[in-house]
């Protein structure tokens, strides 16, 4: 069992998972906390990240729900989004996976490629005319990508200037070419590139109603 319970930004994980990250990687996520509104109370509040054994720096908002991405512990979460009419979206994203792929280029750093994959649900606020507006659906799209893709390249940036290898992509690289990244040295992370995509599929909350379809559904 990987986490005792999740949500987007952040995931209870065991003592034995967090141990192992510790001994394999150096490195782990840990669940903050913060004070609720209640006395006496805690909430989930990100991450906390742990190197070598001790406190070193916390992720939060966006940053968290890409590393709970990458860690495959990742909830529904919500995102805002301008239409360009001036409208407003809420779109509900349901994560699908990020494949890692490994490119070895010689004696030059790897570079790792994350690909992520989501299917949004929009509710609409505004024009009514956008519901059924495909420029308005693509740009949707469009802002949902790009918005996951700055989450994911931010958290990837945050373990490299960290030094610490929070989301094991240690392994991906050692499953990918074992004599290659261990020919890479204790330096490796500092020097890894990476390329992120994400791709997403926009429908309507009314077509969740409708498994016949409506037209204009989604795209």
């Amino acid at each position: 069992k990987r986490a005792v319970s999740a949500r987007a930004d952040s995931s209870v994980q065991d003592l034995r998972r967090t141990a192992v990250a510790l001994s394999e990687y150096g490195a782990a996520l840990v669940c903050a906390i913060a004070p609720a509104d209640t006395e006496g109370g805690f909430v989930p509040a990100g991450y906390a990240v742990l190197r070598d054994g001790a406190l070193a720096g916390y992720l939060e908002g966006g940053e968290a729900e890409a590393a709970s991405l990458l860690t495959d512990s990742a909830a529904r979460f919500l995102r805002r989004a301008s239409l360009p009419d001036g409208g407003g979206a809420t779109l509900l994203c349901e994560p699908e996976g990020v494949a890692l792929a490994v490119e070895w280029r010689g004696d030059a750093p790897p570079v790792l490629a994350a690909e992520g994959r989501l299917a949004v649900v929009t509710e609409i606020e505004g024009d009514a005319q956008s519901v059924t507006d495909p420029a308005a659906l693509a740009a949707l799209s469009a802002a949902a990508e790009a918005q996951v893709r700055r989450d994911i390249e931010a958290v990837l940036a945050r373990s490299r200037d960290l030094g610490a290898d929070f989301l094991a992509l240690g392994g991906v690289l050692r499953r990918s070419d074992a004599a290659r990244f261990a020919a890479l040295g204790t330096g490796w992370l500092r020097e890894l590139d990476y390329t992120v995509a994400v791709r997403c599929a926009v429908a309507h909350s009314y077509d969740l109603n409708d498994p016949v379809g409506t037209e204009g559904g989604g795209v």
